[in-house]
């Protein structure tokens, strides 16, 4: 997936949790009620099920951020619910 320049994903949740890693670019990362971290290309990220994901941006407002997600779910769960 690619997230394009200066790309916000707004506070979300996962039902199903979601492993992922970082390609290219860095990524703005925060779990609510966790640190931010910076992941960058190599870096791995996990979103445990039904967590707020805070952010989850592109931090370069001239290249794009690229990554990798597997997202385990079961029956007809949405992949993505925007707080």
């Amino acid at each position: 997936m690619e997230l394009p320049p200066g790309q916000q994903a707004g506070a979300h949740l996962h039902p199903g949790g979601v492993v992922g890693c970082v390609l290219a670019g860095e990524i703005a990362f925060a779990i609510d009620g966790q640190p931010e971290q910076t992941l960058r290309p190599g870096d791995a990220f996990y979103e445990p099920p039904g967590a707020t994901i805070a952010r989850f941006d592109n931090r370069s407002t001239s290249e794009a951020a690229t990554f990798i997600a597997f997202y385990p779910l079961a029956g007809e769960q949405p992949l993505i619910t925007m707080l």
